[in-house]
């Protein structure tokens, strides 16, 4: 829609520093006892109605390009006089799921007799944040935040008065990346459940360095288990002396937003440092370089409490410490505001082995955690939306969730196709302006994600809408293909990236000057043979063919140059020994391995030095050899096997990589790892067959 027409306008305060709460407030009346408010910003906001939280959570994309949600407000709306408040938290400052944009905020209240436009509205700065420069939680992330309640107002509600702080809210000057057509929100608003934590240990703490942040001092405070700094009784937790110290556990790895209920003396600073895993009896809250999981809290006087809707966080263990104790501090609760994408799974899959069953079922929680606003590859380190990772997820779910989800998989790939460069190449995540680190082979993989979307949802009108795009990737991506293999792209913001196992040390550092290697070919094979499918369920025969052409070109390259006749398979480079299991597996998938090829057997029985595929990419070797039933029973023991450790090491999400790989930066809940759904509904279902 386009917000002109409700008589809105974007508004700010003029100042555009990165890390900024601003409040807005308006009053106006209506007679009508139904309304919606609809609403827009960079980055995200909160809304509340006469004093009566209503909603928050802005989808975000690139700033060019904004959405706007749709929040009922009708139970919170009287005849006559209303109050409408909203603060907005803009970022500013470029993160994985964040590319920054002019600071602003549109809204209009929708009526029955027209709309209620956003003028006279005023705004002052959010005193109880801290504003400007503070510390990066991880690079992908962004900022940290520092809330102190002792300058808190109830802004919020019908009666407070306002002083000549707040002044009147001015119109932005005129930017693109503050449009007025803007798109509905595609995707379905998060839920949330609050969940409170319990006493792992506790006691007193003493820092042995003085670095500002609380992520990096936990990890060589001195920390002594002592019952007596704190009580815990009836799910209430006292703290009766200054310098204590909590280890507090959810129960299991959980995503969403800080939520604390506490009675106070004003003035207790409590830093909160949150992880995925103990170690030395303490969260591993800093992780080396850029990975700093923590925040600050600073308590008012008396009964109080605040949840923190800007900051996704997750994780299972929380850290706090409690300084400047002046009298007991009673906690009433120390938790999350559970967050989850509202789909029904609807997977009937009856496994008979208990084993199997908690893996599915594990699987399918590892899943969730990771959607959001869009896929995300983890929810605590990164939440961002890769093309690689996505297709994956989008795979996965398709069985095991209501109508497929399909509405959430479709809005994902439109969302990474405007991460398209002029390259050819998407950016490493989106919505980004992180130009560094761009995956160039992670674009054909998306166009797989929208082949087998389409595939799976019937959807040739999608079909039609992206083609577009896929026919502007391979412009770029085949550009001076002449039949010998395709050099790979160079520059300093390349990272020819593959799998995540031990084939990424040997050709995908960003100062590697290899000219090319087979992957760079096999997945743009594996890629066409997916985008024909695309061009079909377009009906778009003409391209089809040409697609065609390109697929059987490129399949005579890559078995010239890389398929080693005398053993069966394909080598990585033009010269030498080395061998991968995803190059065998990228040819299979690609229906370029000639007859009598051996690359079954080495993905089934791969010889010593053929380099493995890690978690990511399993999937891939999945495909192929559940298709033949003689492999099912080896699959299983695998899948048992490594998801297996994993819950007997106490997971409750599955990890990044298998636990004999584990290290203390890699996430204890990410996406790909919920390969085993594919793997059961393949060989007890009967969705993929």
């Amino acid at each position: 829609m386009n917000f002109k027409s409700t008589g809105s306008k974007w508004i700010w305060n003029g100042n555009t520093d990165i890390n900024q709460y601003l409040c807005f407030r308006k009053e106006f009346d209506t007679t009508d006892t139904k309304a919606e408010v609809y609403i827009s910003c960079d980055t995200n906001y909160c809304l509340w109605i006469n004093g009566n939280f209503a909603g928050t959570g802005q989808y975000l994309a690139y700033p060019e390009q904004k959405f706007y949600d749709t929040i009922d407000i009708s139970d919170y709306l009287v005849k006559g006089k209303n109050i409408i408040c909203i603060q907005v938290y803009y970022q500013g400052v470029r993160s994985f799921s964040y590319s920054k944009g002019a600071p602003g905020l549109i809204y209009a209240v929708k009526t029955p007799s027209g709309y209620i436009a956003n003028d006279n509205t005023y705004a002052k700065y959010a005193e109880d944040y801290h504003q400007g420069e503070i510390h990066i939680i991880t690079g992908q992330l962004g900022p940290s935040f520092r809330y102190d309640a002792r300058k808190s107002e109830n802004w919020t509600s019908p009666d407070y008065t306002t002083d000549s702080k707040w002044i009147l809210a001015t119109e932005c000057i005129e930017s693109p990346t503050l449009p007025y057509d803007i798109i509905k929100r595609p995707v379905k608003k998060l839920v949330y459940e609050p969940r409170n934590t319990k006493v792992h240990s506790g006691g007193e703490f003493s820092y042995t360095q003085p670095d500002e942040v609380a992520a990096t001092k936990m990890q060589t405070a001195f920390l002594r288990t002592d019952r007596n700094f704190y009580k815990y009784e009836n799910g209430e937790i006292t703290i009766t002396n200054d310098n204590t110290y909590l280890i507090l556990d959810l129960g299991e790895e959980l995503a969403g937003y800080f939520d604390i209920q506490l009675t106070a003396p004003a003035g207790v600073l409590i830093e909160t440092g949150y992880g995925e895993h103990l170690e030395d009896t303490r969260v591993r809250t800093d992780l080396g370089g850029y990975q700093k999981y923590s925040f600050d809290y600073i308590t008012k006087d008396g009964k109080q409490s605040y949840v923190n809707y800007y900051r996704r966080l997750a994780g299972r263990y929380l850290q706090v410490h409690f300084t400047n104790v002046t009298a007991p501090v009673t906690i009433h609760n120390f938790g999350l505001q559970y967050a989850t994408y509202p789909v029904k799974q609807v997977s009937k899959l009856h496994l008979e082995d208990t084993l199997d069953r908690k893996i599915y079922e594990v699987s399918i929680k590892t899943l969730r955690e990771c959607m959001h606003e869009h896929y995300e590859d983890c929810p605590r380190r990164e939440q961002g939306l890769y093309g690689f990772d996505s297709r994956n997820q989008g795979l996965f779910g398709y069985s095991v969730f209501e109508k497929g989800n399909f509405d959430f998989a479709k809005a994902s790939i439109k969302l990474l196709s405007t991460g398209i460069g002029d390259d050819g190449v998407l950016d490493i995540c989106v919505p980004t302006d992180v130009k560094k680190y761009r995956i160039p082979t992670y674009v054909l993989l998306w166009i797989v994600f929208a082949s087998e979307y389409t595939a799976y949802s019937k959807d040739a009108k999608f079909a039609k809408e992206i083609l577009p795009k896929v026919k502007y990737v391979y412009e770029k991506y085949l550009a001076g293909y002449d039949g010998t293999p395709i050099k790979r792209i160079q520059g300093e913001n390349y990272w020819h990236y593959y799998d995540s196992s031990d084939t990424c040390e040997e050709f995908s550092d960003m100062t590697c000057v290899v000219e090319t290697d087979a992957l760079y070919n096999l997945i743009p094979a594996y890629s066409l043979k997916n985008a024909i499918t695309l061009a079909d369920a377009a009906g778009d025969m003409e391209y089809k063919k040409e697609l065609k052409s390109l697929w059987t070109k490129l399949k005579d390259t890559v078995n010239t140059y890389f398929y080693d006749e005398d053993k069966g398979i394909y080598r990585t480079f033009l010269e030498g020994d080395h061998i991968s299991q995803l190059a065998q597996a990228y040819a299979l998938l690609a229906g370029v391995a000639p007859k009598g090829n051996k690359c079954e057997e080495a993905l089934a029985n791969p010889p010593e030095n053929m380099i493995p595929l890690s978690l990511s990419t399993l999937p891939f070797k999945y495909e192929i050899l559940l298709k033949n039933k003689k492999h099912h029973k080896a699959i299983l023991a695998e899948v048992r096997k490594i998801w297996g450790d994993m819950l007997y090491d106490g997971a409750t999400t599955f990890y990044e990589v298998a636990k004999h790989g584990l290290t203390p930066g890699a996430s204890y809940c990410h996406a790909w790892s919920s390969a085993p759904i594919y793997v059961y509904e393949k060989i007890f279902g009967s969705y993929y067959n």
